[in-house]
């Protein structure tokens, strides 16, 4: 059985490689995301070195900017990547897919 990501304690390290892998996907300086933040490159650092938890209204602003959810932010939780395909679907789509989804869901979960 898989464990609910959410049920571990928060690892400052992992949240700061995850902020790190996110900027650099998006090509940008760490001066670049402290200026989104309000803050300085300095604070920044220390977010991305694990030294200091990001503050909620912080994570708020990088959720907006990374379009990502605060649970991968600060736990790793990818399920925001299956929401953002499901939601990039027609209504048809959607309701093709739907039993298909569900049913493998059953499948996994006895």
């Amino acid at each position: 059985m898989e464990k609910n990501p959410r049920a571990e304690v928060m690892d400052f390290e992992k949240i700061g490689s995850r902020l790190r892998n996110l900027r650099k996907q998006k090509g940008i300086t760490q001066q670049q995301i402290a200026d989104v933040l309000d803050i300085g490159r300095n604070q920044y650092q220390k977010y991305e070195k694990g030294i200091t938890l990001v503050p909620s209204d912080k994570v708020d602003m990088l959720v907006k900017y990374y379009d990502v959810t605060a649970d991968y932010i600060l736990y790793g939780d990818e399920s925001y990547k299956f929401l953002k395909l499901l939601d990039s679907l027609s209504p048809m789509q959607k309701r093709k897919i739907l039993p298909a989804i569900e049913s493998m869901i059953l499948v996994v979960s006895t």
